[in-house]
């Protein structure tokens, strides 16, 4: 059974590798995939010249490929970086039964913990604990991004910005190129499971299969996050359609309540003789009244009507 016991990895830098003991595994970390370093270790546990490529090209998809007693890995490592820019980073393993070789091109939390543990394990282990530190370090990722979600869905229900859709749109992005990786290490832990191989042991499956499992309910969080969004998006949108519509029922009702004053000017404006209208002292402020009078009880009839 596997222990969770921190591991005494016989860790090497870029141009010290470190030597096979008995008990423990060779495990060096590369953090510069261009260096010479790589291309030696490459000769000597001979590694197939296309998977060193591979990690030296960032952007690779997270996959899993058998080689010649060695598993070649790729996995996703993500970073909120600036608060509001998610960034994917290349983890690739080289993962033999004596020998483990990490590569990547900026320090990875996980990697180094495990590097300062203090028991010696198999290679398939410390594979293991690197794909769960891996998926662990998801989790306050997806937590951020559900806060940030909560915390707009209360700005869209108050208006307090005009931004949301923009807001909205930069969170919908980041859950797309988070289901993305999410997706591609499922699919590594599916491979693993399934995959025929001596460096991985007949125990470590299960332990797989949770990582798996962990993978697939970060999946449906982030779906439930993605229909959420939608949900904001509609509300603000009602909410600016509503404001909208009060505004133009809100002219409509002014612009009908005043067509009696119009319709009286209009009338008395005629270049004709009205003697009631010209020879009447009291003719204008009749009309004045007479016009408010109808004003308004066209708005308060248009107010309870409409």
């Amino acid at each position: 059974m596997l222990t969770h016991n921190s591991v005494r990895s016989l860790a090497s830098s870029a141009c010290r590798p470190a030597e096979t003991e008995s008990g423990s595994i060779a495990w060096h970390d590369i953090c510069d995939p261009k260096t010479d370093e790589l291309d030696r270790l490459a000769e000597r546990y001979r590694l197939h010249p296309v998977h060193v490529k591979d990690c030296r090209t960032a952007g690779q998809r997270a996959k899993v490929e058998v080689g010649d007693r060695y598993l070649f890995i790729v996995l996703k490592t993500l970073v909120l970086e600036n608060n509001n820019l998610l960034t994917v980073r290349d983890l690739s393993l080289f993962v033999g039964s004596e020998f483990l070789l990490t590569v990547h091109s900026a320090p990875i939390p996980t990697v180094e913990s495990l590097r300062q543990g203090g028991k010696d394990v198999r290679a398939d282990e410390v594979l293991y604990r690197l794909m769960d530190g891996v998926v662990d370090s998801y989790l306050p990722l997806l937590d951020e991004i559900q806060v940030r979600i909560d915390t707009l869905q209360g700005r869209a229900i108050r208006r307090t910005e005009r931004n949301v859709p923009e807001q909205i749109n930069e969170l919908r992005g980041m859950l797309i190129g988070f289901r993305r990786v999410l997706l591609s290490m499922r699919h590594v832990a599916f491979r693993l499971q399934h995959i025929r191989s001596e460096v991985i042991g007949c125990n470590l499956p299960p332990f797989l299969r949770d990582i798996y499992h962990h993978l697939a309910e970060d999946l449906d969080t982030i779906a439930g996050e993605r229909d959420r969004l939608a949900g904001i998006l509609d509300l603000y949108l009602a909410s600016v359609a509503n404001e909208h519509t009060a505004a133009m029922r809100a002219l409509t009702l002014l612009g009908t309540a005043v067509l009696p004053a119009l319709v009286i000017s209009s009338f008395l404006g005629m270049n004709i003789r009205m003697p009631w209208w010209t020879n009447s002292a009291s003719a204008f402020e009749a009309v004045t009244v007479a016009t408010i009078l109808l004003t308004l009880l066209l708005w308060w009839y248009l107010e309870r009507r409409y």
